[in-house]
């Protein structure tokens, strides 16, 4: 089964339109990665042989389900996901995030640790120019704060609006 990648001009008039449609597959898949079933996840393939570089409407943003897993915090299925020789783990949404930026937004420390070390972009940010360190600070997440400082994350970056993490 081919499932049909987006470019970016493309996804932005997918998402607009709302029209993105899923096939069966790809529906068992995002079901699979929201309930943490790990069996399911696995019986449909996904650790090896299927496409997850396909895009979904979740909260009305496009999300890939590399980003799902990252959100749930479950080290277990981003380690299933990671699996897969074809996960684009670089792969951002139509505001301009990453994996890592979605998981530092829910404080999921170990997941950003296991993206870090796979060589995800930690340094991403959204539209508005928000990156990890500015998250992590304004939803009190010193934890995250601490991994970060530790990686050499720099404080000085500016938000659109002229913030930094400070």
């Amino acid at each position: 089964m081919k499932i049909q990648n987006y470019n970016k001009e493309n996804m932005n008039k997918s998402f607009k339109k709302n029209r993105i449609k899923l096939s069966k597959l790809q529906e068992d898949i995002i079901t699979a990665i929201e309930t943490l079933n790990y069996s399911l996840f696995v019986d449909l393939g996904c650790t090896t042989i299927v496409d997850l570089n396909f895009m979904f409407s979740s909260g009305g943003n496009l999300m890939y389900p590399i980003m799902s897993a990252a959100a749930k915090g479950s080290q277990e299925m981003l380690d299933l996901v990671l699996l897969n020789k074809t996960v684009n783990i670089h792969v951002k949404n139509e505001n301009g995030v990453n994996s890592y930026w979605i998981g530092c937004m829910y404080g999921h420390g170990q997941i950003l640790k296991i993206l870090a070390e796979r060589g995800i972009d930690i340094f991403c940010f959204n539209q508005n120019k928000i990156n990890c360190m500015h998250l992590a600070v304004t939803k009190n997440y010193p934890h995250i704060v601490e991994m970060l400082l530790e990686s050499d994350f720099p404080l000085d970056m500016e938000t659109l609006d002229g913030m930094t993490a400070l």
